[in-house]
């Protein structure tokens, strides 16, 4: 039983798996404590709690395991969605109703993840940035000649830009619609990836590798 705390959250992806499982669009495999012996969902949603049945303790861990795991692609659901609209129509034109209609969630699923929509464009920024500086710091921490891991960068740069080409669309064409404090924190990751490869370059002066 859980009150209170991610209490709302939690009633909404429930009810999230409620719909999309009755809609075919999430099989037994994929569903908290399926198969449900009376066809019933394996929990109960009530204004001030909700209760999951686990039925034998050994079955909370994958119980759980599918919980979060329908959580998450729910959230990176949402985020598919909205990158497709701000690339369509623009952020500034595109509503939240239109993101949570694309992404076929409730308003509270939505907000269980994101605070506002400028908090969805933030991560939307945030998560290639992320991504790429992750690999950069791995890279700059590894044992191998400058040369090579400079190598390795430039060849990770153009495989990110495919990856996450549209974000990255997004990212420049809507950038000016960030607030200023999340605009400093991409800037901040932004800096400490171009810091990172000018100490490979700059290492591989010292060492001889580059004239």
């Amino acid at each position: 039983i859980m009150h209170r705390a991610g209490l709302g959250g939690l009633a909404c992806t429930l009810r999230y798996i409620e719909r999309a499982y009755e809609q075919g669009e999430l099989d037994e495999a994929q569903v908290p404590g399926a198969p449900w012996p009376d066809g019933r969902p394996a929990w109960t949603v009530e204004p001030l709690q909700v209760t999951l049945r686990f039925g034998e303790p050994e079955n909370a861990g994958e119980f759980l395991r599918r919980l979060f795991a329908v959580a998450f692609q729910l959230r990176d659901g949402i985020i598919r969605a909205a990158v497709g609209l701000f690339r369509t129509h623009g952020y500034r034109a595109t509503s939240l109703k239109e993101i949570i209609a694309a992404a076929k969630c409730s308003t509270g699923g939505f907000y269980h993840h994101f605070s506002s929509k400028d908090d969805l464009l933030f991560v939307i920024h945030d998560v290639f940035i992320s991504d790429a500086l992750d690999r950069c710091r791995a890279i700059r921490r590894r044992d191998a000649p400058a040369e090579e891991r400079l190598g390795e960068i430039i060849v990770d740069v153009v495989k990110n830009v495919a990856r996450w080409r549209d974000h990255v669309t997004v990212f420049f064409e809507e950038r000016r619609f960030l607030s200023t404090q999340r605009f400093g924190i991409v800037l901040d990751k932004r800096e400490e990836y171009n810091r990172l490869v000018y100490e490979i370059i700059a290492e591989g002066y010292r060492n001889g590798e580059f004239d």
